[in-house]
């Protein structure tokens, strides 16, 4: 709900393939200016790339026009312009102030219905002097403004979104004819070295990241000098970086340091240096592996073991997607296939039911019946349709679906693909690991939880073998472990891990597991499935009313570990404090906010915080979107998935809480997100966006008290404009009630910055007002038409504002006291 993950209007972003008009067509051309090239530090131009997937838009006083533009074929060269096909029917006759904008580059395949996404590769491949040219992620914005739809050439400044590190690592310890494979950097919790990077054209110096704190770098772009330094390039997000996690895998050991303290910032358009020393890593070897595979050639008396599924001819090898079209293959010599060149396929089967089944990683496989694909599965299904055996037909060993023993595994070579089938396709050949995998095999054993309180607790475990490394998977159901916190560091075969953020009175479910690279991938293994049950709380300030200024009226009675509203139980309560470690006045445990939550709407009623400048720090975005453990998770949404021309709109937003990232955490909690329209009201000068920047100068160093909120009957605001009520999809459910109005109410003193509570001033001190807005995609400007007393928003709601500040004047407003 913040400017930082603003959703682009989603006609603008219209894939150009998909029109259709007249043949008549112009050409447009767009020349790059400063900061700088894709290919190196410095240089005035930015150098299109052959085949650069690149996305122009442009805005008419402010307004989307039109659709994407595209180049208007892959460039045959690589140049300072680039040159976009214009169809004769594009939208080019509007009179106004035109500005182009650009993302550069865009992920291929987008469909671009909402935020525009590029990514920030995980592994890199930079050249041998420089970073990786995938990973220079740009914006631009037209360097000229025109009165209408310009001719000839545009020039375009770009802002470079991506920090550039020069990284050299010295001193590893390696041994006469080591070679690298390649080194992988881990972050802290919180830095952001990968991810996804969404962006709203019309704002680029805005950015945001998801993704997790980790960058590969493989071992052909590694550079060692005579002094065994080795010298690489990484593209990372802009991040403070004090904790790194550096491993080297070379193919007799791997190395690994952590480092704390590092306190490096790395920043956009520069060259950031870092040296590593790495004299004194950790040496461990690699798992011991024995045999190869061998073909099988007739049906056995247990299947159990370690298994490759193989089409000869081809010799294509069944990868983690059984449907892929594009498949990996082996090298076969003297019938057998060597285990370092295949180990990322080892399929292990093993006995389940009147069957086996079959499993690569995380995904066991199963049949589809409708078109005999396979399905894969990360948990191990029941059913027969995932369950295999194995017989000699006419000579031929086979495997067969339980579910439909008609159907046999098989290569469809026109498809070039693995799939089921009654017969008539090529058949497969299966070669079994002669000898095991070492006793060094990793192993995870979950252990008991410590340090338990209403909010954290430290989950442990021991492990056996080399695994690369480790963590837990956590949630409120034993099904349900979505939650993922990997360990600092691993070290003489145990590992914690923190986590914060927890409600009180609440049963927590989880389970450890290491992991190990293989191949491309990882192969995880895990411990069993523990519990602990934090300690009950209760409210004890004011009783069971808190005593906040800015919380609504809460008449609140216990249902279970619950807090419901004690005339409507279908309003739950959810208190939340800073799981960061902010403290408020006296010391005390800052407070987050508090949330009224509806069984009825699937929504949040309202949302109330305090803000003030101790909220705001340099943590960044988590996103981080989960259930509020403070309320039934089968009223709350089910996933990050949006619907109903709607986004994800938070009512306390992410960019309002950056003092922690645990804190930050939290404003992710799905009960403090409401569906919000996406082409102009939650988005860059959307009709929300604009009112939520509004509010955002009204803090002060004396406290703002806020309350957000949602409103489900029909309204019409003072502009004239209309909501009627509405059931949509959304967050994966079908029965999330739209609200037809959003509003703000405001309270804080007059002079902001008196140090006086609220308690101590007088109601000529303070002022309180509503601003409330229909839930429309009009674009509006904040004006006094949409306030109203808070005593008038009380008598549409229901709801009863600051009933803690007794002194604040809910019956009178004036629109020059908030600069309107």
């Amino acid at each position: 709900m913040r400017k930082h993950l603003i959703a682009a209007a989603a006609a603008v972003l219209a894939v150009l393939g998909c029109q259709k008009g007249p043949e008549s067509l112009t050409t447009l051309e767009f020349t790059s200016e400063e900061p700088g090239t894709r290919t190196g530090w410095t240089g005035e131009t930015l150098e299109w790339t052959a085949g650069d997937a690149i996305s122009m838009a442009y805005t008419v006083d402010g307004e989307w026009v039109g659709p994407a533009l595209y180049p208007s074929s892959p460039l045959a060269q690589g140049g300072p312009v680039a040159r976009f096909t214009v169809p004769g029917n594009f939208p080019s006759d509007r009179t106004g102030t035109h500005v182009f904008y650009a993302i550069y580059p865009v992920v291929q395949g987008s469909d671009f219905t909402g935020d525009v996404h590029t990514v920030l590769p995980e592994i890199q491949t930079p050249t041998a002097t420089s970073f990786d040219p995938a990973a220079d992620l740009m914006a631009g914005v037209s360097a000229l403004s025109y009165d209408r739809f310009p001719t000839g050439t545009v020039p375009l400044r770009w802002t470079r979104l991506a920090a550039h590190g020069d990284i050299t690592l010295k001193g590893l310890p390696l041994a006469e004819g080591e070679t690298l494979k390649s080194i992988v950097l881990q972050g802290q919790q919180g830095a952001e070295l990968t991810g996804d990077i969404l962006i709203d054209p019309a704002c680029p110096e805005d950015y945001a990241t998801v993704g997790v704190p980790r960058v590969s770098v493989l071992a052909d772009r590694l550079s060692v000098d005579t002094d065994g330094n080795i010298r690489f390039w990484i593209s990372i997000f802009p991040a403070t970086l004090t904790e790194l996690t550096v491993t080297v895998d070379t193919d007799k050991a791997t190395y690994r340091k952590t480092f704390t303290g590092i306190d490096r910032t790395f920043t956009r358009n520069a060259r950031n240096i870092l040296g590593i020393n790495m004299a004194d890593a950790v040496r461990t070897q690699p798992v011991a592996v024995g045999g190869d595979y061998v073909k099988v050639t007739e049906a056995r008396t247990d299947w159990t073991g370690d298994y490759l599924i193989v089409y000869e001819e081809k010799k294509a090898v069944l990868d983690s997607d059984g449907d892929k079209k594009e498949h990996a293959t082996v090298t076969i010599t003297d019938g057998k296939i060597p285990y370092a060149s295949a180990k990322a396929y080892n399929i292990h089967i093993q006995k389940s039911g009147s069957g086996y089944s079959m499993k690569l990683g995380d995904n066991y496989y199963g049949l589809n019946k409708s078109d005999n694909a396979l399905n894969v599965s990360t948990e191990e299904p029941s059913g027969d349709g995932y369950r295999w055996t194995f017989k000699t037909v006419k000579g031929v060993l086979r495997v067969y679906n339980l579910g439909y023993d008609n159907r046999c595994l098989q290569y469809n070579t026109g498809s070039n693909q693995f799939r089921c089938y009654t017969g008539g396709q090529q058949d497969v050949s299966f070669f079994r690991l002669d000898g095991a995998i070492s006793s060094e095999t990793p192993t995870a054993t979950t252990g008991a939880a410590s340090s338990v309180t209403q909010t954290e607790a430290t989950l442990s475990a021991t492990y056996t073998g080399t695994p690369t490394y480790g963590g837990f998977l956590w949630g409120l159901s034993a099904d349900e472990l979505t939650e993922d916190w990997q360990a600092d560091a691993l070290a003489d075969g145990s590992f914690s891990v923190p986590v914060n953020g927890l409600g009180a009175g609440h049963t927590y479910y989880y389970r450890a597991y290491v992991a190990v690279l293989e191949g491309s991938g990882y192969r995880y293994y895990y411990g069993d499935v523990c519990s602990f049950t934090t300690p009950s709380g209760e409210i004890i300030i004011g009783g069971d009313q808190p005593g906040w200024y800015e919380t609504p009226r809460m008449d609140i009675t216990h249902s279970g570990s619950y807090l419901v509203n004690t005339d409507d139980p279908t309003q739950y309560y959810a208190i939340h404090m800073c799981t960061g470690g902010e403290k408020g006045p006296g010391g005390k445990t800052a407070r987050n906010y508090t949330v009224c939550y509806s069984a009825e709407h699937r929504c949040p009623l309202w949302v109330a915080a305090p803000r003030h400048s101790m909220y705001v720090g340099n943590s960044g975005r988590n996103d981080s979107y989960r259930k509020d453990p403070d309320i039934p998770g089968n009223i709350q949404y089910n996933s990050k998935e949006t619907g109903g021309g709607c986004n994800k709109g938070h009512m306390l937003g992410s960019a309002e809480r950056t003092s922690s990232t645990a804190t930050n955490r939290d404003v992710f909690y799905y009960t403090n997100i409401a569906p919000q329209l996406s082409a102009n009201f939650n988005t860059g000068g959307g009709r929300w966006n604009v009112l939520e920047d509004y509010v955002d100068k009204q803090v002060c160093a004396d406290t703002l008290y806020e309350v957000l909120g949602c409103y489900f009957e029909r309204y019409t605001d003072a502009y004239g404009e209309t909501q009627v009520p509405k059931t949509i999809t959304f967050g994966g459910r079908k029965d999330v009630h739209m609200p037809t109005m959003f509003y703000y109410v405001l309270l804080r003193t007059k002079k902001g910055n008196t140090r006086k509570a609220l308690k101590d001033c007088s109601s000529d001190e303070l002022k309180c007002v509503a601003f409330v807005r229909s839930h429309v995609n009009v674009r509006q400007a904040v004006t006094a038409r949409e306030l109203m007393s808070v005593a008038d928003l009380e008598r549409i709601t229901g709801v009863t504002y600051f009933p803690n500040v007794p002194n604040a004047p809910k019956t009178t407003f004036s629109a020059s006291d908030w600069g309107l």
